[in-house]
């Protein structure tokens, strides 16, 4: 950006570009009873484990801000429909699994 009388401003030609990115994940496990495992009938030993996981990313960008809404994906089946920020890169993701273990 230049001024009309040729001044670059004082903040720059161009706004910063930053990216934040966070992440934070936990992993429970629990092991039963032997005792309970074995009058089940099983040989062995058995867990359950739960995972969690927290992701959080913010981009500012001045090239795409304002065109971020209407990019679109380009394919032979979709054309040039418009894809709503499907490529957002500002996002919180929340994520969850579980799952049941047995060792013999």
């Amino acid at each position: 950006m230049v001024f009309g009388n040729g001044n670059i401003p004082d903040t720059g030609q161009y706004p910063p570009v930053s990216t934040m990115w966070q992440r934070f994940d936990a992993t429970a496990r629990y092991r039963f009873d032997p005792d309970y495992v074995r009058r089940l009938g099983w040989k062995g030993e058995v867990y359950a484990k739960l995972y969690y996981a927290w992701e959080h990313n913010r981009v500012t960008n001045w090239q795409n801000d304002l065109m971020q809404t209407y990019m679109y994906s380009v394919s032979s089946s979709t054309g040039y429909m418009t894809w709503l920020a499907f490529d957002n890169p500002n996002y919180d993701v929340h994520r969850l699994a579980a799952s049941l273990a047995f060792t013999w």
